[in-house]
This record gives structure tokens, sequence and C-alpha cells, in this order.
């Protein structure tokens, strides 16, 4: 069978390159290889001729390849061929600006030069296996960029396309890849920025008013919950959660550093901020920089709005159904005695049904508490491992003391206080934040004295509540805090 000319011509140039690289490569010098028409005008011209005249086609992207041009398809295999055998035999890279060639191994090469990610030259081979093999395109360090090509990848590449973020000093592929890496292009700044960072007043202003979720962001951990210290809880350990309502909220920002995200509430003008998952002394914290920062922002608040608390890490289950819904039937008129009269008749905060919740008992609790969470009965259908029927936004939930979430998969496991005003004073979401901690507390611990409280002489009180739940010192604060917000309001309690 003939032998192929083509191939001919690639073993005696390759054998010719060869011979001059070994003669001058020896020691650790880059062995540079010098094209000249001279060199290979008696075997064939087309390498030189082909670079020199800048015909050489850069492929670019592996997945965005351009196609071979039929009419110079001899002239990119033969040379594709050339190189290939160079560069994957003999660790020879050919370096087209330059017009030479270069030894991949030397300290020369590895000092100064790279492959360029994403760029190869010539046309592409198929081997015998069926895959593409491409030649790739080296060029001195001095003209490229190195910075991530992915989320986990460094390499060197051309300027083109690339992105630069004077916050983290970094150079990007491409935009896909700097987004991948979690940054945003900002126009105030015209420069690339981490999700997270805010970079400037024009910045924080265009978020202003908008709805946004930092929670578990910046100073607060969810991994840290069952570390934190608990002085300021009274060593309660229950988790708690935070909803703010607002009836003006235009001028407030996301705050990166707080633990909190603002939503919209059909029920207010403005929104609603709720915090994340919070526990112990740092949550209390973390409400005291959450209020402070809807302060500064002029968040305003009216009658329409209201404060409600969430309390997790107790163990729901029926039993505490009934003990709290007969614990907080019992201190009812307590509880709205420290409220403004507007919350007794707000249907967002409904009284509780006092005759089903003095019937209810351990027999009839299916009909009875059904009626509470589901206005039905407890069933195979209707039970804590399905969702409410009503959905989340059922019209059970608006009873002072909301036990649907827990009672239910379409909540979070707490149960929800939510009969307080409409506040950004930390001193009172505080206190009523140690009110609705000390109730579960009590339900969860006395339910020998809640079910026996009916036939006793002595009735349930707010503070006898508060005297079980907390230590002295806060015991004093918050009674007498209970007490000054009664005298307000024209009432008083036990």
């Amino acid at each position: 069978m003939p032998t192929n000319p083509l191939d001919e011509f690639v073993e005696l140039v390759s054998e010719n390159i060869i011979e001059v690289f070994v003669d001058a490569g020896n020691s650790n010098e880059p062995a540079n290889i010098n094209i000249s028409e001279t060199e290979f005008e008696n075997q064939y011209d087309v390498l030189y001729r082909y670079f020199q005249n800048n015909n050489y086609e850069r492929v670019g992207n592996i997945d965005n390849r351009t196609t071979i041009n039929d009419s110079n398809r001899e002239e990119r295999i033969l040379i594709s061929k050339f190189l290939f055998y160079l560069y994957n035999i003999h660790n020879i890279g050919f370096i087209p600006d330059e017009l030479r060639f270069i030894n991949c191994s030397s300290n020369a090469f590895h000092d100064n030069y790279a492959p360029v990610y994403g760029e190869y030259f010539g046309s592409h081979l198929t081997s015998n296996s069926g895959s593409n093999n491409y030649i790739p395109y080296i060029n001195h360090k001095d003209d490229l960029y190195y910075g991530y090509i992915s989320r986990n990848e460094e390499a060197y590449f051309f300027i083109e396309d690339s992105c630069y973020s004077e916050h983290t000093g970094e150079y990007y592929y491409n935009d896909e890849v700097a987004e991948d890496c979690g940054l945003e292009w900002r126009e105030c700044c015209e420069s690339w920025y981490p999700d997270e960072n805010s970079c400037c007043d024009s910045y924080r202003n265009q978020d202003r008013g908008r709805e946004f979720d930092n929670t578990f962001n910046g100073s607060y951990d969810l991994s840290e919950l069952s570390f934190t210290r608990l002085s300021k809880t009274s060593n309660i350990p229950y988790t708690f959660g935070v909803e703010i309502e607002t009836c003006e909220s235009s001028e407030v920002w996301s705050n990166e550093d707080l633990n909190f995200k603002a939503v919209y509430d059909g029920s207010v003008e403005g929104h609603e901020f709720v915090s994340g998952i919070l526990q112990g002394n740092r949550g209390v914290d973390e409400i005291k920089m959450m209020s402070q920062h809807l302060r500064d922002c002029d968040a305003l608040v009216d009658k329409s709005c209201g404060l409600h608390i969430h309390i997790g890490g107790a163990v729901f289950n029926r039993r505490f159904s009934i003990m709290l819904l007969k614990l907080c039937a019992a201190i009812e008129n307590d509880i709205y005695s420290i409220l403004p009269e507007s919350r007794r008749t707000n249907t967002f905060c409904k009284l509780l049904p006092q005759d089903t919740i003095n019937s209810l008992d351990f027999h009839n609790y299916r009909d009875k508490l059904g009626s509470i969470i589901y206005q039905n009965k407890i069933d195979r259908s209707r039970n804590k491992k399905n969702n409410h029927p009503g959905g989340r936004y059922n019209s059970n939930r608006y009873y002072w003391v909301n036990i649907t979430n827990y009672s239910t998969r379409t909540g979070g496991n707490t149960v929800e206080f939510r009969p307080h005003s409409g506040t950004i004073d930390f001193h009172k979401i505080y206190n009523w934040l140690l009110i609705c901690m000390s109730i579960v507390k009590f339900a969860e611990n006395q339910q020998r004295r809640i079910w026996t409280s009916g036939m006793s002489k002595n009735k349930l009180t707010l503070n006898e509540v508060l005297k079980y739940g907390l230590k002295d010192n806060l015991y004093e604060k918050v009674y007498a805090y209970c007490l000054q917000r009664a005298n307000r309001f024209g009432h008083t309690i036990s």
C-alpha cells in the first residue's frame, strides 16, 4: 500500500526539528527552534507561511469550536498532525505569537509560559478511538491573566471576556464564572462584588423598601444555637423567633449582618420583618440590633400591625396542646390587660373559645382540639403528619395562641403568640418574649397545676406563670413591666 505523502512530511520534518531541539536543549535553558522559510523551503514552507501571515485559527472554547474551512482543510490537517505529534510525543510546544518551539518540560517554560485556558489552534484530529485532540495555545504569562475558570479551579487565560473584582482582587474567566463564584455586577461602582456585600450608599439605597432574606447570615450561626449562653432568657433553652409587622418600611435596607428577612404581609401596608431561629443571649442581642436597624431606617407601626413571637424546642404533643390551651384560656384576661384595647377585637389575634377549652379533656380531644386546629375532627387525614387543609394561611391560625404550626406539617415546629400590638421598641419586644417563654415553660412543666386549677380557689394568673418561669431578677423586671402596662390601659392584674 503506497505511503501517504503527508505522513512522510510530518515524520521527516518532526525528525529534523527534534534533532535540532535535542542539540539546543540539553540544559535547562529554553530550547528555541527558530523557524525560517529557508529551513523549510527544501521540505515544505506551509508551517512558517501559515503562522507568519496570521492565518492560523484559534479554535476557542472547546464547547464552541469553529469549523474547519474546507479551502484550507489540507493545510490545517497537515499542520495539526505535525504540532500534535511534537507536543504529545516529544513535549515540544509551539508559540504562535513568537513563531518558535519550546521545551514544555524546561524551567523556562514553567516560569514564563502557560497553556491558555479555553484556547486551541489548528484543526482537530480524530484519533483511532474516535476522540478529538487539540493542540494547546501556548503564550507568555505576561500577556495572560491568572484567575478562576470555575468555582474551584484557576488557570491562565486571555483578557478578552474576563472579569476583574476590585473587592476580591481576583480575575474571573467570564461573567458566568464570576456569578458562579458568588459575585454580582454593580453598576453603581462598575465592579464585581460578592452577593452578600454592600458596596456603597447608592447600592444600599437601591435595596431600600424591598424584600430580602439574610436569615442565618452574618453574626448569628444556626450551628451555634446549642452553645449559646442563656442568662438573658433566664436559662430557658427554647429557641425563638420574632415577626415585626410595619405600616411603613420604604427606607429599610437589607443589612447582611443581621439574621432576618423582609417579606410582604397582606394584612399590613409595610413589610413584615422576620428573624431567623434565635436562642439565648445571642438571640436577644440579635433582636436588639434588628430593632435598632428598623428605628434607624424610620420604619413605622400603627394599630394595624402586630408583633408575633414563635417559641420552639418544647415537647409539642397532644398533652402539651391541651395544657397550653387551658393555661392560656385561664390567663387570657391578664394578657389582654397589658395590651391596647384594640387587640381584643383584632381578627388576627382572636380570643380563645373558652367553652370549648373548658370542656376539653383526653377523651374528647379529637373533636374539641380538632375544632380549634382544623374546625373539624382529628382523624387520619387531619393530624400532624399531614399539611393543614386550609394551607399555611388557614383561618385557625388567628387565635392569639396559634398551635396549628406544630400540629400539622404546614408550619414550623413552633407555637406562635400573636396578641401583642405592633412595635419596634426592643424593651417591649424583650419583655413580651420572656412572657411567651414563661407560658410555654409552665405549660410543659406544671401540667398538674393547670389540670386542677379549675377546682382550686387559687386561680392561675400571669404573675404565677412569670414567677415560675423566670429567675428573681428577671421576674421582678417583667412583672413590674406588666403592672405598668396594665395601669396605662386602665386595668389591674394580680
